[in-house]
């Protein structure tokens, strides 16, 4: 049976601090709906609840390989949307998309206070977390 890769703390820290790079001063738009197939697949009938701003660094240095976001700058609603799903994350040009990932209460890439976002409310975000894997099935 074939052995799995498995990376260093060294390899995962550094291709997680280069990755969070992209991210300083970057984006972070929260939206309703489902969550596109990927990152390259364009936004339809999604309604944009809020844009949130990356810190710049966004991100504190990598420690096995799990990336956690430097303070976040809060919002205000632009529409009202319940619930609030995924959210796509994009470069200081709010033009190159990073990723996307999931937003929720609990159990998400993205924290909120809560899921339902109205119209003209200041939205926080308290959490924000990324890991790149130490180990990678079948390669």
């Amino acid at each position: 049976m074939a052995k799995s890769t498995r990376l260093t703390n060294l390899a995962v820290n550094t291709e997680a601090d280069a990755f969070a790079r992209l991210m300083d001063g970057g984006f972070i738009d929260i939206y309703d709906g489902a969550q596109p197939e990927s990152g390259d697949t364009p936004v339809s009938k999604q309604v944009l609840a809020v844009t949130l701003g990356l810190g710049s660094p966004a991100f504190m240095p990598a420690l096995d390989g799990i990336l956690i976001a430097n303070p976040i700058t809060s919002g205000v609603a632009k529409a009202s949307v319940n619930p609030a799903t995924w959210a796509r994350v994009y470069r200081a040009d709010h033009k190159t998309v990073v990723m996307d990932l999931s937003v929720g209460t609990r159990d998400a890439n993205i924290i909120l206070k809560t899921a339902n976002i109205p119209e003209g409310v200041k939205i926080e975000c308290s959490s924000f977390q990324h890991l790149i894997p130490k180990s990678l099935p079948g390669s």
